[in-house]
């Protein structure tokens, strides 16, 4: 039985979306946990986040849950429009994979005893799957994360684009993390590089060769030319 004014299809087409959007967090949380094993530095966010653990004392995972869950909180109060269910889901399975995730990477890397080689092993397969886990996400068109989400209303209030925004909040990120100890090095340089092409090919590829398939395509994840066109397919929630 589907309530009144629910059609099966849309009924079908959320719970298509909330597994793809799960799907792209939990690939996204073995790529942080692979990064933060490597030690060697990571995205903005990862530092952030690292930093605050390293501070309070408390595990990675469970400052992810309180400082996602912070965001998302604040995107509701200020930028309720940009947040939808997809949101909700970042800020709550990120921290919860991530705490069950990253002490298995942890004793294999024990196993095979760190070295720089082990490390930049570790690092680039977590950057590749944390781009792609994110990359599956935003093809969802489900919500964005409750940063973004901030991110996205500051760029309208100023009247500014979307990605001087974001460089903004991530070069705060970075430094506040890294003053809280969070770690920094020749990751976080590789990640600022590289996040953004990964996440895009990833969405595209999604989009083509699975989501058109099943009636969920998304000209959004094609991120044409046109700058005000990607920065409105990074901006936009779920339908």
């Amino acid at each position: 039985m589907v309530a009144k004014g629910i059609t099966a299809e849309a009924v079908k087409k959320h719970i298509c979306k909330f597994i793809i959007v799960y799907l792209g967090i939990f690939i996204a949380a073995i790529g942080v946990s692979s990064i933060l094993v490597a030690n060697v530095g990571g995205d903005p966010i990862t530092i952030f986040t690292d930093g605050l653990a390293y501070v309070s004392g408390q595990p990675y995972w469970v400052m992810s849950i309180i400082s996602n869950s912070t965001f998302f909180v604040l995107a509701l109060i200020f930028a309720r429009h940009h947040v939808f269910i997809g949101t909700l889901m970042h800020a709550l399975f990120m921290g919860m994979n991530i705490s069950f995730i990253r002490p298995i990477l942890e004793g294999w890397m024990e196993k095979i005893g760190h070295s720089w080689w082990a490390d930049l092993l570790f690092f680039a397969v977590g950057l590749l799957l944390l781009g792609i886990g994110v990359g599956i996400q935003l093809s969802a068109r489900y919500g964005v994360t409750g940063v973004d989400a901030l991110v996205s209303k500051v760029s309208e209030k100023a009247r500014t684009q979307y990605r001087f925004i974001r460089i903004i909040f991530d070069a705060l990120f970075v430094l506040i993390g890294w003053l809280l100890g969070g770690v920094v090095g020749y990751g976080s340089i590789v990640s600022f590089v590289l996040n953004g092409p990964i996440i895009q090919a990833t969405a595209k590829f999604v989009n083509k060769h699975f989501l058109i398939k099943i009636g969920l395509g998304d000209e959004r994840n094609l991120f044409l030319k046109d700058k005000d066109k990607q920065e409105q397919a990074v901006q936009s929630v779920g339908d």
